[in-house]
């Protein structure tokens, strides 16, 4: 299966937010990361996508820029 990980960077470290997402939506300022088996996580204001690796399976997020 091909899940992804997403990760928070802050301060040039990554920390993983989930292990296997299988989908992640972006609302204005709120970005909902999903399990296949239904785990959900929600980041409120304050991040945004700093890029989408699809060939390694991850995605990082860093603070969003003021």
């Amino acid at each position: 299966m091909c899940l992804s990980k997403v990760y928070i960077e802050k301060e040039g470290k990554r920390e993983v937010v989930m292990k296997e997402a299988a989908q992640m939506k972006v609302k204005h300022n709120l970005i909902e990361v999903s399990e296949l088996l239904g785990e959900t996580k929600r980041l409120e204001e304050g991040y945004q996508v700093k890029a989408v690796d699809f060939l390694n399976h991850f995605v990082v997020l860093r603070e969003a820029k003021k």
